[in-house]
């Protein structure tokens, strides 16, 4: 066999959004022995096997340590003809799923055989390429942290590709010697699962309002963020010249301008109902009007749409735009605002012009901006076909369903239609108080829609890339003359790996149930192949949250595997200075400070769970590095300082001030429990002198924190000390003092005054919560930082007041996942499936079912010590050796437990003190 070498369709793989196609034709005499295919993509593959869909991949990683799958062909495979297809993608934009250094390139290798001859699968071998333009290059962005999305034009993506060894306009792949790419390794977490996932019901099927004409161009800027940064406000001009049949009050749709009618400033009004649009009521004089503009570019795709009423029985001239300006350039070019079609003809701009069309620029602005005319159905059974006709409702329909889920997949469309027509394709969280989707509802930069345009005839249709929601929304726009449209199915093609589920919880607390149960939900749907943050704005892999994502996944499955992936990922991503990305891959390459300590933790984490020191000796450079961080500053008593260059997150309630400062409490606190772990992990790896060592420092750290930061007739410490050394008053400092109960910084001396202190917040922080960000209150993510704080200080009634309170109010708002914050949710704002509030999983199991480890590391003999205050409980918790099985009640004088064990695991059963009073009547086995 050759050895394969990396190939694409240029010499550098450069282009943004730029997908390139790749296929192998293979001739089989009989049906294959044997087929197997190792193929690796910087930065996305879908791979095709006669037309088939058959894999996604790779896993998220990082170029230095590119992961590649195994595919077996063989089920695909047939006597005769046959194609393998890879459809791959290279952003070359930011994305949170890939590292800036990454460039398009594919490698593949692997045998195919049969009676006895064998066919080579290394490129580039017999593979053939081709450059594909059916994307659209400048594809608007679907959020600050994912790419491009889809513009597709089936047009120019021809199904006879895939199935046809017609070689023409295919040619020989260009080899790549230039790449980013190290050393290939085996993909270490499990397949994605594939699951074709059906809607629970059609929420509306309605034809679309059509009394509007919408106008509207885009201008992308090459380079943007150089451009931009903290320099000058870009702008680019527009003008559409209006003719009112009569003078009158018209109201035009926008969005953020400045805008001018007859070189008057509109007033603009925020649309109570549709997203990213304003509206301004205008005087239009009888005959031609100007409307002028200078919106200000905040992204590399940005668009201006202009909505007029149909009624008014106004003539649009094409609306002319230009170039992109800084904003003191354009205003000194342009002079007077123009006032009349006049005025414009004398501007030195070199116009392009745009005119109304079925669909505008871009996709989610023209779904923010539709609205359902004639209603088809409403809360109906997902029953397919839907004949749909334009001979009736000629602007188009849309169609929404309810997955009565989060999902994360690529959306799939069964539908026979003429040739140009528009499918614009959402997935949401949100639904608007017309039923239609609420795109923007929460963020203003989120382009969260794609578009296919049809090729004619009946076509299955699957995005390339994957989407979260519990929503799927299609919007239909048919060319003129269309006749009927058929939509023969909707879905999802899932694109996570599994979680088993293994644990199980139950108890008598109806909020306890439900939380279990969400959380299950949550988790699952912030697996991809590593963790996420959420399934549908970000998708990506935050450190900080899979610290609690580890302990929810340890809670419901044996297998570990996706928390070890994404440690290894920010292990292989850490920066030159040893401080990790808060999110990896991704584009975003400032760390944040506590998530770098954070990976610490992490390590320390997996080890106490599985045992395994595999992980831990394979990566403890990586934890050498992060201590020696040049990017730590000592003050005088040997606390780390953090100044405004330091990104430290904490949490979304945390004052902004607690996040810098001399000496600062969050940091050190975080640099406490690091030095802990990693005391345990080097004495567990046999490096008794940097055991001894790095507790020696923890010690010092610890002494400093105790008498530096402590204010003695507060009761609580600081989250900094001033110029002078002394602890600053103002503020709670809330997440310091929580870190502190938590993590052993409050000594004896001083944890009855930090105890008061938190329980003084924690009696209004649901209120603080519904304030929104930042007001010094702890959000879901850090109540697991207060958990671990009030069960190590026997304040479990707290804690399980604290949780019943907190994750009572989504339940009560019959949510289906966990939100990322209590107050954000309760507004419809933010995600509404974050996984970094499942930390209540670990606590069922580890204080309430009392199942935990007597030593850290140590699998073979496990504490049973429950302590809670409910009436019964009951589960099974994942263990490396299979699952330990407890339940207790209380009946009457007595505690009731009975526990199990697999082989070789020896349980010690030691009641917490919620059950003192009770006699003991424990059996195990």
């Amino acid at each position: 066999m050759a050895s394969p070498t990396w190939i694409w369709t240029d010499a550098h793989g450069t282009r943004r959004n730029e997908f390139a196609l790749f296929r192998r034709v293979l001739e089989l005499p009989a049906w294959p022995n044997r087929a197997i295919i190792h193929i690796f993509v910087d930065a996305r593959y879908r791979l095709r096997v006669n037309g088939a869909i058959v894999a996604y991949g790779p896993c998220r990683f990082v170029p230095a340590h590119p992961a590649y799958d195994s595919i077996d062909l063989k089920p695909w495979l047939r006597p005769g003809t046959n194609l393998v297809t890879i459809e791959a993608w290279a952003p070359n934009c930011s994305t949170y799923q890939t590292m800036p250094e990454s460039r398009g390139g594919c490698i593949t290798w692997g045998e195919v055989s049969c009676l006895g001859s064998t066919l080579d699968l290394a490129t580039p071998g017999a593979w053939q390429a081709r450059a594909c333009t059916a994307w659209d290059a400048q594809a608007p962005s679907f959020s600050f942290a994912q790419g491009p999305v889809e513009i597709l034009d089936l047009r120019h993506l021809p199904q006879a590709w895939f199935v046809s060894a017609d070689p023409a306009g295919w040619s020989a792949p260009v080899g790549r010697r230039d790449g980013p790419w190290g050393a290939l390794e085996a993909r270490s977490i499990a397949d994605l699962g594939m699951r074709h996932l059906r809607p629970a019901h059609l929420c509306l099927v309605a034809a679309l309002a059509d009394d509007e004409v919408r106008v509207s161009c885009r201008r992308f800027v090459e380079n943007m963020a150089a451009k931009r940064g903290k320099g000058p406000k870009l702008r680019f001009p527009y003008a559409l010249a209006i003719r009112s049949p009569r003078a009158q009050q018209v109201r035009l749709g926008l969005f953020w301008g400045p805008h001018w009618v007859n070189g008057v400033e509109l007033a603009m009004a925020n649309d109570p109902l549709l997203g990213n649009r304003q509206n301004a009521e205008v005087g239009l004089l009888a005959g031609w009007n100007l409307l002028y503009g200078e919106p200000e570019v905040l992204t590399e795709v940005w668009a201006q749409y202009v909505a007029v009423p149909k009624a008014a029985g106004l003539e649009l001239a094409p609306m002319l735009y230009g170039e992109v300006l800084a904003e003191a350039e354009l205003a000194q070019r342009r002079g007077a605002v123009p006032a009349t079609r006049e005025d414009l003809a004398r501007l030195p701009f070199a116009w392009e012009e745009a005119r109304p069309a079925i669909a505008g620029a871009i996709p989610a602005r023209d779904v923010a901006w539709d609205r359902p005319g004639r209603i088809l159905a409403e809360q109906a059974p997902a029953s397919f076909p839907q004949r749909l006709d334009a001979a009736q409702d000629g602007a188009g329909w849309v169609l929404q369903c309810d997955f009565a889920a989060e999902f994360l997949g690529h959306a799939q469309i069964e539908i026979d239609a003429p040739a140009g027509t528009v499918i614009d394709v959402a997935a949401e969280e949100r639904r608007r108080s017309d039923g239609l989707l609420g795109l923007y509802a929460c963020n203003p930069f989120t382009d969260a829609a794609d578009r296919v345009i049809t090729a004619g005839g009946r076509q299955s249709i699957e995005l390339f890339h994957p989407h979260g929601g519990r929503y799927l929304q299609i919007t239909i726009r048919p060319p003129a003359g269309a006749g009927v449209v058929t939509v023969h199915g909707l879905g999802v093609r899932d694109h996570q790996v599994p979680i088993a589920r293994d644990g199980s919880f139950t108890c008598a607390d109806p909020v306890f149930a439900w939380t279990w149960e969400a959380s299950y939900r949550t988790l699952q749907a912030c697996v991809e192949d590593a963790f996420l943050d959420c399934p549908w704005r970000e998708r990506g892999t935050y450190l900080g949250d899979a610290l609690v994502e580890t302990g929810s996944l340890a809670a419901f499955s044996r297998d570990l595997s996706v928390a070890k992936r994404s440690l290894r990922l920010w292990a292989q991503g850490q920066l030159p200075d040893g401080q990790m990305q808060g999110c990896v891959p991704s584009w975003h390459r400032h760390p944040h400070s506590d998530f770098t300590l954070i990976w610490v933790l992490l390590l320390h984490d997996l080890w106490r769970r599985d045992g395994d020191l595999a992980d831990a000796a394979r990566w403890w450079p990586v934890v050498e590095r992060i201590f020696a961080s040049p990017r730590w500053q000592s003050g005088p008593s040997g606390l780390w300082n953090l100044d405004a260059t330091h990104n430290q997150f904490i949490d979304w309630g945390v004052l902004k001030e607690d996040r810098v400062g001399q000496a600062n409490a969050c940091i050190n606190a975080f640099r406490y429990r690091a030095l802990i772990c990693a005391s345990e992990l080097a004495s567990a790896l046999g490096r008794p002198v940097e055991a001894a060592r790095l507790a020696d420092e923890a010690a010092q750290v610890a002494q400093a924190f105790r008498e530096r930061l402590w204010i003695a007739d507060e009761g609580r410490f600081a989250r900094c000390v001033d110029a002078a050394g002394l602890p600053v008053r103002d503020g709670e400092a809330l997440h310091g003092n929580v870190l502190a109960l938590a993590f052993g910084l409050a000594d004896q001396t001083r944890l009855t005054g930090v105890l008061a202190h938190v329980e003084r917040a924690c009696a209004v922080n649901v209120e603080r919560n519904l304030l929104g960000r930042n007001h010094g209150h702890l959000d879901f993510y850090f109540l697991s930082y207060l958990c671990e704080g009030l069960y190590a200080h026997g304040r479990t009634a707290l804690a399980e007041q604290i949780l019943r309170e907190h994750y009572g109010v989504p339940m009560q708002h019959s949510a289906w996942t966990i939100w990322e914050g209590l107050g954000s949710g309760v507004q419809g704002q933010g995600s509404l499936c974050h996984a970094w509030s499942t930390t209540p999983t670990r606590w069922f199991h580890e204080r309430v079912l009392g199942v935990r480890p007597q030593r850290n590391g140590d699998l073979t003999c496990l504490l049973i010590a429950p302590d809670s205050l409910l009436e019964w409980a009951e589960g099974a918790v994942p263990h490396p050796a299979g699952l330990i099985q407890v339940a207790w009640k209380r009946s009457g004088d007595r505690l009731e437990l009975r526990a199990s064990a697999p082989s070789g695991v020896r349980l010690q059963i030691e009641p917490g003190p919620a059950f003192a009073g009770l006699r003991l009547d424990a059996r195990i086995g």
